[in-house]
């Protein structure tokens, strides 16, 4: 792979790279097992790290980490990366805006037919798959929509028999000051009506109105004047792995008036 895209350097001991080279920073990519002991190496060489979600798997590790980088003041970063989606973001302000008022409930939706095991075949080898995978984005976007939860319970099946870990889930959770959340993820691969993938959908009910985020990047926001519909496409990156870019179609905005 070196050779392919021309890495001048490649190390076997993660060490003497620290010692070796001149790094602005560290991405710990690895395996999630991994995460604390890069983590606190880049820690001892003072140098900002972003870690790959979820940072480690008990919570006494990842405060640990925490704790290292802040006694340290190295800057630590997190890969939670649902919560800066170009729709989300939409949504969030929608929700600052009062437009819809107070949100009492919510339904946040990954459930899709794509072939996450032929893309990512050790996915299938975590003991907690869909949870680690996918959960750690969409349970993150719903605190930053709604806040911290109060009350989870949640619900997992195995469809792929070929896994080890769960690859659908059902969470419901308390949200800030009064919001139910229902937070659905599946990757059954089981042929849907119309393919989203990579999108996240949501649903959210409001004291005065509704909003929600639709297939295409479209965000409704229906109140007493009426429903308002507008794309918020994310940008496109020449980079980007086809197989998980974002796909939508560009429509006009439309408004529709009450009766």
């Amino acid at each position: 792979m070196a050779r392919d895209f021309g890495v001048a350097s490649v190390y076997g001991d993660p060490e003497e790279l620290f010692r070796r080279e001149k790094l602005d920073f560290v991405d710990a990519v690895t395996d999630v097992d991994t995460h604390s002991k890069f983590v606190h190496m880049a820690v001892a060489h003072k140098l900002p790290v972003i870690c790959q979600k979820p940072m480690a798997p008990p919570l006494e590790v990842a405060t640990e980490m925490v704790k290292a980088c802040v006694d340290s003041r190295v800057p630590m970063f997190v890969n939670e990366n649902s919560r800066w989606q170009t729709p989300i973001r939409q949504m969030k302000s929608v929700l600052d805006s009062g437009a819809i008022g107070t949100p009492f409930r919510a339904r946040i939706d990954m459930i899709t037919g794509y072939p996450v095991f032929r893309n990512q075949p050790f996915l299938g080898e975590l003991e907690q798959f869909i949870l680690t995978d996918l959960g750690s984005h969409i349970l993150d976007a719903a605190r930053f929509l709604f806040g911290g939860a109060h009350s989870l319970y949640c619900q997992t099946r195995r469809i792929h028999a070929h896994i080890k870990g769960e690859d659908v889930a059902t969470v419901v959770m308390r949200m800030g000051s009064r919001t139910t959340v229902l937070a659905e993820m599946a990757y059954a691969e089981n042929a849907l009506e119309r393919e989203c993938f990579p999108q996240t959908l949501m649903f959210i009910e409001g004291e005065q109105g509704s909003a929600e985020i639709c297939p295409d990047y479209k965000i409704h926001v229906t109140t007493s004047n009426g429903t308002l519909s507008k794309p918020y496409p994310p940008p496109r990156y020449a980079w980007a792995d086809p197989e998980y870019a974002t796909r939508w179609r560009e429509r006009r905005p439309v408004r529709f008036l009450a009766s």
